[in-house]
């Protein structure tokens, strides 16, 4: 008999019609009343033992019919462990966790364990995403879970008349903030709930407002800016850019509900942003098309961001008089309400270069006004990859700055579109090797699938190819062109979610958020509408909008449309424009986490962290001759031998890093460097990258003084440290025979001891001090580099006992309050070494342990 595979079996059933046998909530409600209690007569057990069971209100029973259908690849990427395995749950579980999910949702009594998995996965299709059971942890952890009609998303609930109720809560609320606080309800219980304390009968101590610290936000908000904000920085604009910020003022207009705006002395206050091109009143489509080009550019700082620059710095080619002209209408002031400033002819110049070549739409008109810069460049190739993750591109990678939506005859959700847009993600079995089983199982001659595979091009790997894949590499904001027939559901959402492949092969779930787009209506007049909503600020009501024939004011504070949508439905899409929603850096945390550590050891010790850290940039000199020019503090210092960290030049003692990034705070390892990322299309939303700057020599010169001299790495940046030998001893390091190694040298310091050969990484080495009660260690090159890959491609499965170093330790960085693990070896503790087995290593007991290296 031929082998289904699970991908087979899941789309048999997503094919299928589900076998339900009620149709109404009456019979459906009695029929599983009649199977729990059957199941409990006969004493089957249970885990699924829900202590909230409240009446469903008849008014407020959602059809399960009614909901929207999931796609066919929403089943196999999230729920495969549910559709692919035709035992679980067992009959009896699966009537009870139907009873729990279903609560107040006429399921129709499915018939089956097919039919009821794919309830299970339509209803929680049309959940709200933060709701959702993800694992079967969660699905079948019903004592903590609220489940009902509140559970499903707001844009569902408002479609089908239905009160945000459910077994948690099951009271109608008042429409108001009573209404809209229910729906944003947690889905577990609180602490006192989930411990089951009974808050009436007991006293429970709270932290009173007072002793909260008044610092949390400030401190939590801080870090968090910072983060983001190095996330983003390819989105900002360098500081001798010349750009201009409007100043805010009001203006008085009259509106409709339909956002209609004439000017009216006695109309309402609006905010306004500056002021773009006025369009005169003759002009037609083309011109005003070409007037929102340019103030979306504004809004995007088109061509003038850290990434669009660097891409016309390595591509010159790219430095056009068009790019040119929209840059300098990006920079432009084009005043602010009252002004009297002449902005005609730097419009009417903007016009003549961009409508000469005789643009038929919007779409044309928007590439060649190179507003699409690298900010928006998306890569796609095809790879292979083998049973070792080794990738090979089979075709060359092709870059596009914007995306197009499939036509849809009717409205539909706006992330939908764009995951048909990117493709189907792959099955859980690889593609190519499901190909070839079936080829085997048609034929009459029976090979092993393996033999057919073709074998991984790497050199020296010889592995079979196991699939294929189209690969993304997403940009940090993409630009889509939606059909002109049909405005897609959602698409202002600040949560858009879709599926890809990115570029090592892995399924990935990106999340990007509405910033804008331009628009236009019946009469082919165009208005640019904009987010007023900040990155990481509080979710806005209201946008923005511009209109060149209102007299070319930037309006603010704007409230939706009569029907809730915060565009009229006249206003129809040409081009929209969303930002990823990023995390900080994994390196990045942990860069954070260091440094937080140090400061706490400095604290700890009494130490004034302002006398032993790296001086901060300051944007105005303070008459110290060894800082460099404004705004810059000169790469100079001495080797603290207490803190190992280089701190101001005092007294002589010297150690000068050249272009080392960071070079004085808190960095014990100045020969590592990090790549940036900006210039990189791999890793434009991935983290950076370790490089080894690979130093060439390193000798003992005499006069007590070492020199380290390498060469520039990758990036271009160079080293070249002296250290001074006060407080410091040099020792040649013997090769065995009693005479120095050729090229090798050794530096000690308190608590430190580093070895640097010419020619190899450093081992890891410990030295324990004798006046501190903390061990520094010193990590080499390869070490580092091999800590970093660790926590940056397995950032939860680390096991930090199961190596030389910890790499969550607070001070891992610097070396503070790391524990001596020399101590560790088999001949002090007497135990024995683990025994090498298949697949990994295991001790005496059976525990594995990872590999190193």
């Amino acid at each position: 008999m031929a082998r289904v595979s699970r991908a087979e079996r899941i789309t048999e059933m997503v094919q299928s019609k589900p076998k339900t046998k009620t149709t109404s909530w009456n019979q459906t409600k009695k029929r599983m009343r009649r199977k729990v209690a059957d199941a409990n007569r006969k004493g089957v057990p249970t885990q699924f033992r829900d202590l909230r069971n409240p009446e469903e209100q008849e008014g407020q029973v959602v059809d399960l019919d009614s909901l929207d259908e999931p796609p066919a690849s929403f089943y196999q990427q999230y729920y495969p462990w549910l559709m692919g395995n035709g035992k679980y749950p067992t009959m009896a579980d699966g009537y009870r966790l139907l009873d729990f999910y279903f609560w107040g949702i006429d399921h129709h009594f499915p018939g089956n364990n097919p039919s009821r998995a794919k309830c299970f996965v339509k209803l929680f299709y049309n959940m709200d995403p933060k709701y959702r059971p993800t694992t079967k942890y969660e699905f079948e952890d019903v004592n903590r879970r609220d489940a009902g009609p509140r559970l499903l998303k707001r844009g569902v609930l408002e479609r089908l008349g239905v009160a945000p109720i459910s077994r948690h809560y099951p009271e109608i609320p008042e429409p108001g903030d009573a209404w809209e606080q229910q729906l944003l309800a947690p889905v577990k219980p609180s602490l006192a709930e989930e411990r089951e304390i009974p808050k009436s009968d007991q006293e429970v101590e709270v932290q009173a407002p007072r002793d909260i610290p008044k610092n949390l936000n400030q401190i939590r908000q801080t870090l968090e800016k910072l983060l983001i904000q190095i996330r983003y920085r390819d989105l900002e604009v360098p500081e001798d850019i010349g750009k201009h910020q409007p100043q805010a003022a009001t203006v008085m207009l009259s509106s409709t509900s339909d956002h209609e705006f004439t000017p009216s002395d006695q109309g309402t206050s609006y905010l306004c942003w500056g002021r773009g091109p006025v369009a005169d009143e003759q002009d037609g489509w083309r011109e005003t098309a070409c007037d929102c080009i340019m103030m979306a550019a504004k809004f995007l700082d088109a061509g003038i961001t850290t990434i669009d620059i660097n891409e016309i710095k390595s591509d010159k080619t790219l430095e056009t008089s068009t790019h040119d002209i929209l840059t300098n209408a990006v920079r432009t002031n084009w005043g602010s309400p009252g002004d009297s400033t002449n902005i005609a002819a730097q419009r009417e110049n903007f016009h003549r270069n961009f409508l000469q070549n005789g643009p038929q739409n919007s779409q044309d008109l928007i590439e060649f006004s190179t507003l699409l810069r690298k900010q928006f460049l998306l890569t796609r190739e095809k790879a292979e990859f083998c049973e070792d993750k080794h990738k090979n591109v089979i075709d060359q990678p092709t870059y596009h700055r914007y995306m197009s939506l499939p036509k849809r005859p009717d409205a539909v959700d706006i992330g939908d579109l764009l995951q048909d847009a990117f493709g189907p993600v792959p099955s859980e079995d690889p593609p190519l090797v499901e190909s070839i089983q079936r080829f085997t199982q048609d034929s009459s001659v029976q090979q092993n699938t393996n033999e057919l595979l073709p074998r991984c091009s790497v050199q020296g790997c010889r592995k079979h190819v196991r699939t294929r894949r189209v690969c993304y590499t997403m940009p940090l904001r993409l630009a889509i062109y939606p059909t002109q027939d049909v405005v897609p559901k959602n698409h202002t959402s600040d949560n858009i979610q879709f599926t890809i492949t990115n570029n090592k092969g892995k399924n990935q779930t990106v999340n990007y958020r509405w910033l804008g787009g331009i628009y236009s209506d019946s009469r082919a007049d165009h208005r640019v509408y904009w987010t007023d909503a900040v990155r990481g600020g509080k979710k806005a009501s209201s946008i923005r909008m511009y209109d060149p024939f209102l007299r070319g004011y930037c309006i603010g504070g704007i409230k939706p449309a009569w029907n809730g949508s915060l565009i009229p439905q006249k206003w129809q899409p040409s081009v929209i424009f969303y930002e990823a929603i990023l995390n900080p850096d994994s390196l990045d945390l942990a860069l954070a986490t260091a440094v937080l550590g140090d400061i706490g050891h400095a604290v700890r010790t009494d130490k004034p962290i302002l006398q032993v850290h790296k001086p901060w940039s300051s944007s105005t000199k303070n008459g110290d001759p060894r800082q460099g020019p404004e705004g810059q503090v000169s790469k100079g210092g001495h080797l603290d031998t207490e803190f190992v960290t280089p701190a101001l030049v005092t007294n002589g003692y010297t150690t000068n890093a050249a272009n080392m990034p960071n070079s004085g705070g808190f960095n014990t390892i100045p020969d590592v460097v990090f790549e940036n990322p900006q210039d990189n299309l791999e890793n434009l939303m991935g983290p950076p990258r370790p490089i080894d700057t690979n130093l060439r020599s390193a000798k003992a010169p005499s006069g007590g003084q070492y020199s380290f001299s390498g060469a520039s790495n990758a990036n271009g940046i160079g080293h070249n440290a002296m250290y001074s030998s006060s407080g410091v001893t040099g020792a040649p390091i013997s090769n065995g025979a009693g005479q120095p190694s050729n090229g090798q040298f050794q530096v000690q310091s308190a608590g430190m001891n580093r070895t640097q050969p010419s020619n190899q990484a450093t081992p890891y080495q410990y030295v324990q001090p004798n006046n501190y009660d903390y061990a520094v260690p010193q990590l080499s090159d390869e070490g580092l580099l091999t800590a970093v890959n660790q926590l940056l491609e397995n950032p939860t499965e680390y096991d930090p006992t199961l190596d030389d170093f910890n790499i969550y330790n607070y001070n891992f960085w610097q070396g503070y309050g790391m524990p001596d693990v020399s101590s560790n070896s088999e001949h002090e503790t007497g135990k024995s070494s683990p025994r090498k087995r298949r697949g990994g290593t295991e001790d005496r007991r059976g525990n594995k342990r990872r590999r190193r290296g």
